[in-house]
């Protein structure tokens, strides 16, 4: 099962140090979100983070810069999505969904969708588990592409969603809020591999 963090929307003390440790113990994607970043904060972060790692990003807002760094690809937010996306050569393309009627008639194109709050969210008071498990199940079946979980992923809740059939599980708060980020990381990334 895949593992992807998404950024903590706000800057974090070391954050790209954190990333590049990260990057090493073996993160594979990482969902670059920054929502008050515009073009040239993404260009100066990437350039903060080492160039070997570029290939794991996927960059939630600065897509121009696509064409200036080695990207994984970019994410489309529910409310910025194009109705209409075309394949771009070379680039993964992500977007998220929050109704799970929606993943049915997801675009073929995109290479995975995030479906969200899965579980009660770490990282958003308030923000609610929005489906139950055998319903997600249904929908993830009759998706006609890949599906990743998100909100309130622990290690434990892994087992589950792998036996509905996920892709992968993308994390934020229980990697960014903890106070021992690396090893809330190892823990989520070893649940994974299991």
């Amino acid at each position: 099962m895949k593992l992807i963090l998404i950024s903590s929307p706000d800057n974090i003390e070391n954050e790209t140090q954190l990333l590049t440790d990260f990057f090493h113990n073996g993160l594979e994607i990482l969902h670059l979100r920054k929502p008050s970043f515009i073009n040239d904060d993404y260009r100066n972060y990437l350039k903060r983070v080492p160039e070997k790692y570029h290939s794991r990003i996927m960059l939630h807002g600065g897509h121009p810069l696509k064409d200036e760094f080695n990207i994984r690809g970019i994410h489309y937010s529910e409310k910025k999505r194009p109705i209409v996306i075309n394949k771009v050569s070379g680039i993964i393309q992500s977007t998220s969904f929050h109704q799970l009627q929606q993943l049915e008639t997801a675009n073929p194109i995109l290479d995975y969708a995030f479906i969200s709050p899965v579980f009660d969210s770490i990282s958003k008071s308030g923000y609610q588990k929005a489906f139950e498990i055998n319903k997600l199940q249904h929908a993830i079946n009759k998706a006609p592409i890949p599906i990743v979980a998100l909100g309130g992923i622990t290690p434990g809740r892994i087992p589950e969603l792998k036996s509905i059939g996920v892709m992968g599980v993308a994390v934020l708060g229980a990697i960014w809020m903890s106070d021992t980020p690396i090893k809330a990381f190892l823990a989520m990334s070893d649940a994974c591999n299991q």
